[in-house]
C-alpha cells in the first residue's frame, strides 16, 4: 500500500511537472488547468487498478454516510446503556 501510494505520489508530481515545463510559454491561466491532473490521474489510477467503484462510492461520500449512521447508532446505544446502568444504580 504505501510503495502503491508513493508511486502514485511520484507519477503525479512528474506528469505536473512536464506539464508546466512543456507548456512554459502559455499563459499562467491555462497552466493553472494542472490543478486537475492530480484528480483525473486518481480516477485513472483506481479504474486501472479496479477499484473504480470504491473510488467512485468514496468520492460521492456514501462511505461517509455509512460511516455517520454507524457512529451515531453506537453513540445512541451508549446513551441508552449509560441510562439504563445509572437508573440501576439508583435503585
Amino acid at each position: 500500500m504505501v510503495t502503491a501510494c508513493s508511486v502514485f505520489g511520484v507519477s503525479v508530481t512528474l506528469v505536473t511537472a512536464v506539464w508546466v515545463y512543456a507548456l512554459r510559454k502559455r499563459p499562467f491561466e491555462f497552466l493553472a488547468y494542472a490543478m486537475f491532473l492530480p484528480g483525473a490521474m486518481a480516477v485513472a489510477w483506481s479504474a486501472l487498478q479496479g477499484n473504480g467503484g470504491h473510488f467512485l462510492w468514496t468520492l460521492i461520500g456514501l462511505d461517509q454516510v455509512v460511516r455517520l449512521y454507524f457512529y451515531v447508532s453506537i453513540h445512541c446505544y451508549c446513551v441508552v446503556f449509560v441510562q439504563v446502568w445509572l437508573s440501576k444504580q439508583k435503585q
